[in-house]
């Protein structure tokens, strides 16, 4: 299960679909009614010395609604069975649940089994975002990490003083988990104030001032992420322009963090911690 924006999403990402068999080809058409009997987790314990977790009523579904049709002259079902995640609320994280379950024929067919014995590991987890990578002059940058994504650069300049260097920086994102039921999005915004120049400042031991008005712009405030992928499909971009207003031997420092879209239910929120941010600084030789 995962959950994000104050909404569940139950889904299985593997598992191992079982035929529907019977005993001998059936004589008629046949449907197979299949479902979750969770009182029979403590006969399972007792039989084989084992201590599977209970079961709380609703956890768990049958694949195909529970129903598998079998053919005239067929001996198993078309549909593979398999357990669904329902509702995982009342689970614990990282546990492995034993789900029965039992099986009948609407029309008499004598079935191979007529109990089932699965086993899913279920992992609860809140889903958000976090900057990945980054990108400058058409290729890969290498940043530094401690919790913050933080890039820095050395552009040199023309005759006239003006800053050569890039005109675009583009930053990738990532979530702590893949998403398997669809597409989301990680919207960024700018941000950056006093508090921060000083702080980072302090602890690089260098005086940035904040990039002067007009000369950046995020162009691209929101990534993609598809479905069952951790990493974006895309990425948001920072463009860079009047770099004549940047004074050569300056440190120049510039922010921006994931925010979620509030309006968006499928924008993921920021993790907690600093991974949301991505600074740029540089200085102009």
């Amino acid at each position: 299960m995962t959950s994000f924006n104050g909404s569940s999403y139950n889904y299985v990402t593997s598992y191992v679909g079982v035929p529907v068999s019977l005993k001998s080809a059936a004589g008629r058409n046949d449907t197979i009614i299949a479902s979750v009997d969770t009182s029979m987790v403590s006969a399972y314990n007792a039989l084989y010395a084992e201590n599977n977790p209970s079961i709380p009523k609703g956890a768990f579904d049958v694949s195909h609604s529970g129903i598998f049709a079998i053919g005239n002259g067929e001996v198993q079902s078309r549909d593979s069975l398999y357990v669904t995640l329902r509702d995982a609320t009342k689970l614990k994280t990282n546990t492995t649940y034993l789900i029965p379950v039992q099986l009948s024929a609407r029309n008499g067919s004598k079935l191979d089994y007529s109990l089932l014995f699965l086993k899913m590991t279920v992992t609860i987890s809140q889903l958000n975002a976090r900057m990945e990578n980054a990108n400058k002059w058409g290729s890969s940058t290498s940043y530094w990490r401690n919790s913050t994504m933080f890039i820095n650069f050395l552009p040199s300049s023309d005759s006239k003083g003006v800053m050569i260097g890039p005109d675009s920086i583009r930053f990738g994102v990532a979530l702590n988990t893949a998403f398997n039921p669809a597409s989301v999005k990680v919207d960024a915004t700018i941000a950056i104030d006093d508090s921060t120049i000083n702080a980072y400042s302090k602890t690089f031991g260098t005086k940035f001032k904040p990039w002067p008005a007009d000369t950046y712009e995020l162009t691209r405030t929101r990534a993609t992420v598809r479905p069952a992928s951790r990493i974006g499909a895309d990425s948001l971009c920072v463009v860079v322009k009047n770099k004549a207003k940047f004074s050569r031997q300056t440190w120049y420092l510039l922010g921006l963090k994931i925010k979620r879209a509030a309006n968006d239910p499928l924008s993921v929120p920021s993790s907690t911690s600093d991974s949301s941010r991505a600074f740029i600084a540089f200085f102009v030789l």
